[in-house]
């Protein structure tokens, strides 16, 4: 996300302006995206139930933020980190692993 001279913010510094609760979630579409390359939405109901955040606004505010993007598929909705490619690929998981390491 770009600060207010425009230039872009990283992933770290993006995330740690967030509220505790909300950077867990992000750190949960990091490590699925990671580990299977992909996150659905509704795996992400359990995690945002245990942290006490609505799911919804929780992916609001991760977009707003401009950490993760949503896109449908076959009626399933897919949340994925901003910065990886829309087809997954090793090089996105490694960027999502990359992601994972600065946020923690």
């Amino acid at each position: 996300m770009p600060d207010q001279s425009g230039t872009p913010q990283s992933v770290a510094a993006s995330a740690e302006r967030l509220p505790p609760a909300i950077r867990e979630l992000h750190r949960a579409v990091l490590r699925g995206f990671r580990d299977s390359g992909q996150v659905h939405r509704d795996d992400l109901n359990p995690t945002a139930a245990a942290l006490g955040v609505d799911l919804d606004d929780a992916l609001h505010q991760l977009a707003s933020a401009d950490l993760v993007h949503g896109c449908r598929v076959r009626r399933q909705a897919r949340i994925r980190p901003k910065a990886t490619a829309p087809a997954f690929s090793a090089s996105a998981a490694g960027c999502a692993s990359a992601a994972l390491m600065r946020v923690m």
